[in-house]
């Protein structure tokens, strides 16, 4: 079976603080100073790919990995993690960070032509993602594709023949259920959240060895306005403010706030 996973770079933005919050013309917060990680449900889905694999060969079945990102040259480290990893095929597209951030449609339309050309049954992608943190490329894919999608996928395991075993979690109810290849997996809050970590053997071995290349696809049938800069309106609250703590302020400002309300009237 083959297996895709669409997997993201994004800066780490637990590490901002709030002195750093600087909003661009663009609409943007500037992160260029971050540190770059992948985003937490790729890499669930990422680890859930290996974990797949290693369930099938167990079962004596066979199973093709390959990974896509689209991004700029700092993502090559995570693809040469996948690949000592034993990832099949790690692919990198081309692509500014500035150029994606609102145009799920190009991303959808990349990985769906990747899937195709190279005949993927099974695609992982995580639900969602910063920055722009639309969380709608799993659902063009699918719609591209035209395969069935499933959400807020926790667990995967390998089936008979062309099925999965996917768990899924909604509004608090665990679910099993087997799905039929092909189609497009949602990854959400996974029974695993970390990559493991290939040994330093695995890494020299595949360290000359470059990765796949693609190129990013021109989407021809979605299209969404960038957002502009608004003007933040200058507002100043107005009222009563109590000197009073806890229920005092509350019974203060009942009586003296409704008092001058009533007087304005």
């Amino acid at each position: 079976m083959k297996l895709l996973v669409a997997f993201k770079v994004c800066p780490d933005l637990d590490l901002l603080q709030v002195n750093d919050l600087v909003v661009r013309e663009e609409m943007g917060v500037d992160t260029h100073f971050l540190p770059n990680i992948l985003n937490c449900y790729d890499e669930s889905s990422l680890e859930l790919a290996l974990r797949f694999r290693d369930q099938a060969q167990e079962a004596g079945g066979e199973t093709e990995l390959s990974a896509i990102t689209i991004g700029e040259e700092h993502t090559e480290l995570y693809l040469k993690t996948l690949q000592a990893l034993g990832y099949d095929h790690p692919v990198r597209v081309c692509g500014e960070d500035e150029q994606l951030r609102y145009r799920p449609e190009l991303v959808a339309q990349t990985i769906a032509s990747y899937a195709r050309e190279t005949g993927q049954q099974v695609l992982l992608l995580g639900r969602e993602a910063p920055l722009g943190n639309h969380g709608t490329t799993a659902q063009m894919t699918a719609c591209l594709l035209g395969y069935p999608l499933i959400s807020s996928v926790t667990d995967v395991k390998p089936g008979e023949g062309d099925t999965l075993r996917v768990r899924t979690m909604e509004c608090g109810r665990e679910m099993e259920q087997t799905v039929s290849a092909p189609c497009v997996l949602a990854v959400g809050n996974a029974v695993v959240s970390k990559l493991r970590i290939p040994s330093l053997r695995m890494r020299m071995k595949w360290k000359n060895i470059p990765c796949e290349q693609y190129e990013l696809k021109r989407a021809q049938t979605y299209g969404y306005p960038v957002p502009v800069k608004l003007e933040v309106p200058d507002r100043k609250r107005s009222g009563y403010l109590s000197p009073e703590r806890g229920g005092a302020a509350v019974a203060d400002v009942f009586q003296r706030g409704l008092e001058e309300r009533l007087e304005m009237l």
